[in-house]
């Protein structure tokens, strides 16, 4: 069930009186319900996937909590991150790791020596993976306290406005407010449908649009070269951006309707100055999870300097197989890690891409440098094969005009790079959220660019495959 749907509507529009106005068990049951209801319009039977790590990490966390210091805690531990790892790594990597090891024995011997299962992807189960195992962790570490009632964890692990594409929430963050019940500051519900209108847009309007240049461009990357590869690199990296980031909106804004802040997980990446500053701003609940729970748990930059770099590309080589099995995303993964390792050695010796770099003009060459950066990393990120992926990077330096590609879809960008840096250098939401006049006139001007101007066939999130 996607967000820009009928379906989506009329779920939505049955359960938000219930989750209003509704007692707490009430409120909890119909949320819940509409949750797996959310999941199950993908798949029925792939919902247990989900209920098993639900009850399999609120017993481990419950049972870890009261256990003392020793063996039986770290054993719950690692019973709940084999339970959990356990079964992503079986349905999203089993079939890469088997087909590498095919590589290698087609190399050896002439033959692949194992066979190939058919394994569907669980929708979102990226996602609900780690929030899940934030929780048991975070137990484990003594930073959080169980919840006693399932009911309200399961809310937490199913919650649909960001179930299958984030944000990926932590339960110190979502559980006390699902406990709690609905919170509403004053204009909330008014952002809530300002956000999630800015969200579609992005998404049914520029995405979805932009995006067919994309697949033009990386459906044939040898017939594609210069300017006609240099923009199918663009369109995919603002597809992406206001894919993602539109799905991120508009769970923002349902979540804020329903009464409940579900966190940042943007903040005008392609505003940021240093492939640092990039990932402190892109998939910010990604990024700190992986800081938080892999990186410091590596030993962070407390070590010595050889050690802290391995830990950084660790850190980014799976945060790149986090996206999915393919061996693109791992360079893409390692790109990053090298990059990050460069910034921190020319800071070193003086040099420095932090973000916080004075003056507009040293701001704007830092800013268009690391967009550039960013978008080569992209290549391998949306090309199917690491072939493909160079074939399509040394078609950047081939000269010449080859293209045949409708480039009216980049008509939406400098709109959205206009409002991007209005919200980002102003506080323009704030200004608009105190003159309620104005602000639902762009509402309905809002409405009427994405009914104008929208792509509502139906297109998923980019994200959804991860």
């Amino acid at each position: 069930m996607l967000f820009h749907t009928l379906e989506f509507a009329i779920l939505f529009a049955l359960v938000l009186p219930l989750a209003i106005f509704g007692g707490h068990l009430i409120r909890r049951v119909a949320l819940l319900l509409a949750s797996y209801a959310f999941y199950a319009w993908f798949s029925v039977p792939l919902l247990s996937l989900m209920l098993f790590s639900t009850v399999l990490d609120f017993f481990v966390g419950r049972a870890m909590h009261e256990s003392p210091d020793g063996p039986r805690r770290r054993a719950l531990l690692g019973l709940s991150l084999l339970g959990n790892l356990g079964l992503l790594f079986y349905f999203k990597y089993t079939n890469w790791f088997l087909g590498s090891l095919n590589s290698v024995s087609h190399m050896v011997t002439g033959e692949a020596a194992f066979p190939l299962y058919d394994i569907i992807l669980p929708l979102g189960i990226s996602f609900y993976t780690f929030q899940t195992l934030s929780y048991t962790i975070d137990i484990y570490r003594r930073q959080l306290k169980p919840t006693d009632s399932i009911l309200t964890f399961g809310l937490y692990v199913a919650f649909f406005p960001q179930l299958v594409a984030g944000p990926i929430v932590r339960a110190s963050y979502l559980l006390p407010q699902l406990t709690a019940g609905p919170r509403y500051a004053p204009g909330q519900v008014r952002w809530g449908i300002g956000i999630f209108l800015y969200g579609l847009i992005k998404k049914v309007v520029v995405a979805d649009n932009i995006a067919r240049v994309a697949n033009v461009v990386f459906a044939a990357p040898e017939e594609y070269w210069g300017v006609g590869v240099l923009l199918g690199t663009y369109a995919f990296a603002f597809q992406i951006y206001c894919d993602f980031s539109g799905y991120t909106d508009m769970a923002r804004g349902i979540g804020a309707v329903l009464g409940y802040d579900i966190g940042l997980n943007f903040n005008f990446p392609y505003f940021a100055v240093g492939v640092r500053d990039f990932w402190s701003r892109w998939h910010i609940s990604l990024s700190t999870w992986l800081r938080d729970y892999l990186y410091i748990t590596l030993g962070g930059n407390r070590v010595p300097r050889l050690r802290a770099m391995a830990n950084i590309m660790a850190t980014m080589l799976l945060g790149g197989l986090w996206h999915g099995a393919n061996w693109t995303f791992v360079v893409w993964g390692f790109i990053h890690g090298v990059w990050i390792n460069l910034e921190h050695a020319l800071e070193r010796r003086g040099f420095t891409m932090s973000g916080r770099t004075t003056g507009f003009w040293p701001r704007l060459l830092g800013t268009f440098l690391t967009f550039h950066l960013v978008c080569i990393t992209w290549i391998f990120f949306r090309a199917d094969t690491v072939q493909d992926s160079f074939s399509i990077l040394l078609g950047l330096f081939r000269g010449g005009w080859s293209t045949d590609l409708d480039l009216t879809a980049f008509r939406y960008v400098p709109g959205l790079l206009l409002i991007d840096g209005l919200m980002w250098r102003t506080r323009i939401t704030a200004w608009l959220l105190a003159r309620p006049v104005w602000y639902w006139v762009l509402v309905w001007l809002g409405v009427f660019i994405t009914l104008a101007f929208g792509d509502f066939r139906g297109n998923d999130f980019v994200y959804f495959q991860f």
